[in-house]
């Protein structure tokens, strides 16, 4: 039996890369030799941060074509507002500090 994947390539490669970002620190973590390798914070902030990339990629490549944007905003719209989100705490915790 066969699995059906009906799901918008964005949010697909949004998970994928998410997933690879948990990844990303703890790999660097022991490759330098420093401790802990995992930590829970971490994971969940890596997570976040990049599920973040791909909503900002493809506004960056909105700007060579409208039909980008347009399908991004229709097929990803969770991914759009928690990239957006991510954006504005950032900007205001760079504003604050």
């Amino acid at each position: 039996m066969a699995i059906k994947i009906d799901g918008s390539v964005a949010d697909i490669v949004t998970l994928a890369v998410a997933t690879i970002c948990i990844f990303v620190r703890p790999v660097k973590r022991k490759w330098i030799g420093a401790l802990p390798c995992f930590t829970l914070r971490d994971c969940i902030v890596d997570c976040l941060n990049g599920s973040t990339l791909v909503p900002f990629a493809l506004l960056i490549a909105s700007v060579m074509s409208s039909e980008i944007l347009e399908e991004a905003l229709k097929a990803n719209k969770i991914s759009m507002a928690l990239a957006g989100i991510i954006g504005i705490l950032f900007i205001i915790r760079e504003l604050i500090a």
